[in-house]
């Protein structure tokens, strides 16, 4: 075997095992939280709500929610069990206010690579403080998705370091805002890259951008949603459905078997032509 061919196997392995392949071969989910969880029957708390109660902490996975503080004043996070609501009989929900308002849900244990699952419905009014959701390592967010209703009700905003701006290829006029999107953002702190998957189920359209995060090698310990408001009025979104998966430790050795057996398969028809 060649130096060139041990090279071409040796990084294709090592493509394999770090890239998130788990989203097309076989996925653990390691957290997961919704809003119809048993542990929301009486109520949702969080960590510095000013309510006094012990933050909540449905379904696994996640450490108990936490009031970011640096946005507005507490008591803005409640339950929806209106039309608004995104999925089963009630989601979460966070009001801007007049400060803006946002959680943090950090995971029990940091990851390098997974995908975010997450589904929101943003708030139909044309009031223009913007709700995102952000991907955290550290203090830092390494990834952003915004939507600002009074700037644009048809794109979202990403922020990974620099700016950018998604449209749906089909029904892109139509608005955003008022619709159920269905997030999925498979991350890689190694190699410092993402890729989001967006499924509007109100109007049938997918969207997805690929890009870098704003930095590299900072694992993901934490999740934070946020919404915030202008003047006195402030943004509502409603989400629900969180989970975080990352591949099975038999899918990375399946396909890195699967590029060994095809490199092997090769070099093996190469020889018998060759003789």
């Amino acid at each position: 075997m060649t130096n060139g061919r041990v090279a071409a196997i040796f990084t294709l392995l090592i493509w394999t095992i770090t890239f998130p392949v788990g989203k097309c071969i076989g996925a653990t989910v390691v957290a997961s939280d919704d809003a119809n969880d048993p542990a929301y029957a009486n109520g949702w708390y969080a960590t510095g709500d000013g309510t006094g109660q012990p933050a909540t902490n449905g379904g696994f996975g996640f450490q108990p929610w936490e009031v970011a503080e640096d946005t507005g004043q507490p008591g803005l996070m409640f339950l929806d069990t209106s039309s608004d609501r995104v999925s089963g009989s009630q989601s979460f929900a966070i009001d801007g206010g007049a400060d803006g308002f946002g959680l943090f849900r950090p995971l029990s244990s940091p990851l390098t690579y997974g995908t975010f699952n997450v589904s929101i419905r943003f708030d139909s009014s044309s009031v223009s403080g913007g709700s995102d959701f952000n991907i955290d390592g550290g203090n830092k967010f390494l990834l952003s998705v915004e939507m600002t209703p009074g700037l644009s009700t048809n794109e979202l905003e990403i922020l990974d370091g620099s700016q950018h701006y998604l449209r749906f290829a089909t029904n892109s006029s139509a608005p955003l805002v008022g619709d159920v999107l269905n997030f999925s953002t498979t991350f890689n702190t190694n190699t410092g890259t993402y890729l989001l998957n967006v499924t509007d189920e109100t109007v049938p359209r997918t969207a997805s951008f690929a890009g870098n995060l704003q930095f590299q090698g900072l694992p993901v310990n934490e999740f934070f949603l946020g919404t915030g408001q202008f003047g006195t009025q402030g943004q509502v979104m409603d989400f629900d459905s969180l989970s975080v998966t990352v591949p099975e430790p038999s899918s990375l050795v399946l396909a890195a078997s699967t590029v060994l057996f095809g490199l092997m398969r090769t070099k093996r028809m190469r020889a018998n032509y060759s003789s």
